[in-house]
């Protein structure tokens, strides 16, 4: 929850709790979480009356972005996990670039509800593609893999 405080263990708790991951029951990862949500309020107290409520939204951004990233360093020193970042590293940039071509037609050049709704359907049609092309090959599966070549 937002507003407990979780006091920093003497020993490890078992791991089966958490699913099994054995350094899950160390103080880490509640002290980030309390920290960070002492930062979001804070946030929040000074930014909702000025800006408004997107004032929360951009906190919530901001703060889980760091818990994430804390929780990924010190859970890649305590427990490592070999984790593909070249490919989440180009669905990230190919996600922040069709978004920004999308807003800047949005707001430069095009102001027709349906013409941007059909564009953003089709940069949507080529994350997919891309997404298809690279990680998710149709012609592994079962019924429908014969039409596709591989």
């Amino acid at each position: 929850t937002d507003t407990a405080i979780t006091i920093p263990l003497k020993k490890e708790l078992p791991a089966a709790k958490y699913g099994g991951f054995k350094g899950a029951g160390t103080s880490y990862f509640s002290l980030i979480e309390f920290d960070d949500k002492k930062g979001h309020h804070h946030k929040q107290i000074v930014g909702v009356p000025i800006i408004g409520y997107w004032a929360s939204c951009g906190s919530s951004l901001v703060c889980y972005f760091v818990i994430m990233l804390l929780s990924f360093f010190i859970g890649q020193k305590k427990a490592p996990i070999p984790y593909d970042l070249k490919s989440i590293g180009l669905y990230t940039m190919l996600t922040i670039g069709l978004l920004a071509v999308y807003y800047a037609l949005r707001l430069y050049y095009i102001q027709n509800m349906w013409l941007m709704m059909a564009i953003g359907t089709l940069l949507l049609v080529f994350y997919l593609f891309v997404l298809v092309r690279k990680d998710f090959p149709l012609s592994g599966l079962p019924v429908i893999g014969k039409y596709f070549r591989k």
